[in-house]
């Protein structure tokens, strides 16, 4: 049975692979000069930060415990961040309101989770699942794009986003490896016996990629035409 630490481990593996395949890929094949760059090494490492994540995120119904509301305060506080950012820069609220609807925004989304982790939730249930293989590196692509408004952190979407996939990708497969769960027919189910819980983690996931695809296909053709050039 594989524990935390083998899932981090293949994680970043996941994440770091990724990166440099991805690197290959958009450097027309100049690994060296692409690894070899500084920036190229933040994005490795981000991709590998993000790998960890997705190695350890179907876990997160593993138990009430620390670790998921570890998870989801993290999620509330770049949620907050954001909104804080957006009501600031978009909306010209002054300094002190900003804050506030950023607290709230955090409140509230970390209120929201905690509520639907303990009705929905079952431990190896949606979250060890193809829909959710897609569901979560789609929305951290949309974290990303709204963190935008305060960092340059969506500059390299594509890589992250395969590295979060990639990540819970080995998670799944390790699981499947292991025999946790039934098998592959229960690590990539595509639905749970709760209909509401199935159609919800769909309805997000539709959400998620309609967010996420314009800009995936831009960043992906600009990096086609790179490597053809």
């Amino acid at each position: 049975m594989a524990g935390a630490s083998f899932h981090i481990a293949s994680g970043c593996a996941a994440g770091i692979i990724t990166s440099v395949l991805f690197s290959a890929f958009r450097c027309g094949g100049h690994v060296s000069q692409c690894i070899l760059d500084r920036r190229q090494l933040f994005l490795i490492a981000a991709s590998a930060l993000f790998g960890v994540f997705g190695g350890l995120f179907p876990d997160i119904d593993a138990n009430k415990g620390r670790f998921p509301r570890a998870i989801f305060f993290v999620l509330a506080i770049l949620a907050g961040t954001v909104s804080a950012a957006a009501a600031f820069q978009d909306f010209h609220f002054n300094a002190g309101w900003s804050t506030i609807i950023g607290l709230a925004a955090a409140a509230f989304f970390f209120g929201i989770l905690l509520t639907l982790h303990s009705i929905l939730v079952n431990h190896r249930g949606i979250f060890h699942s193809f829909p959710m293989l897609l569901t979560m590196p789609a929305w951290t692509g949309v974290l990303l794009l709204a963190s935008g408004k305060i960092s340059s952190a969506a500059s390299r979407l594509e890589i992250v986003l395969c590295g979060s996939f990639a990540g819970m990708l080995t998670h799944l497969l390790i699981d499947w490896i292991s025999g946790l769960g039934g098998g592959s027919s229960s690590v990539f189910k595509l639905r749970v016996r709760s209909t509401a819980v199935t159609v919800l983690t769909y309805v997000f996931l539709f959400l998620g990629a309609i967010l996420n695809i314009p800009e995936v296909y831009r960043r992906t053709a600009s990096a086609a035409e790179n490597f053809f050039r």
